[in-house]
């Protein structure tokens, strides 16, 4: 079960409902905690290592979905990779492809746009869409009530594991 730095709620939701920053070694120790946990983490790695081969060294990965609650088996682990513009530009036939090779991850990407830069307003529309739909939960079957929740945001940079 999670332990460490992080909490959770009585529904196994993450506190505060709100993005989590963390490192890479947190989230792996706190989200690890059986053999099934830490295969779908390590098929993460496997394809943040292939973006950094494409010369993408630094990212932000907001994750989200069932990998971030007390849910023992989750079928998979659901992130944002904010990605600068130029190299989402230049390689986004290649991440999509490699994307379609990793079935237990449900990746998304956004392209980074810096304020001042030309159509950083669309930069902002994808960051407030995805910050709410991390932040509850889906409609519960009986109820239809969405129950408020955090997410996690890692910044990697080639050097993050040690």
């Amino acid at each position: 079960m999670p332990s460490g730095t992080l909490q959770f709620d009585a529904k196994g939701h993450l506190m505060p409902y709100e993005l989590i920053e963390t490192d890479w070694n947190s989230f792996e120790n706190v989200f690890g905690w059986n053999e099934h946990r830490r295969d779908l983490i390590s098929m993460l790695r496997s394809f943040i290592f292939s973006l950094n081969k494409l010369s993408i060294l630094t990212i932000t990965l907001w994750i989200d979905g069932s990998f971030v609650t007390k849910k023992e088996y989750p079928n998979d682990i659901d992130a944002v990779i904010v990605i600068p513009a130029f190299y989402h530009h230049r390689f986004e036939h290649q991440m999509r492809t490699l994307r379609d090779q990793y079935p237990h991850l449900d990746l998304y990407f956004v392209r980074l746009i810096e304020p001042g830069e030309r159509n950083y307003f669309l930069y902002l529309s994808d960051r407030t869409q995805w910050f709410f739909q991390f932040t509850t939960t889906k409609p519960d079957r009986v109820t239809r009530t969405k129950f408020s929740k955090g997410f996690v945001q890692i910044t990697w940079h080639d050097e993050s594991i040690s």
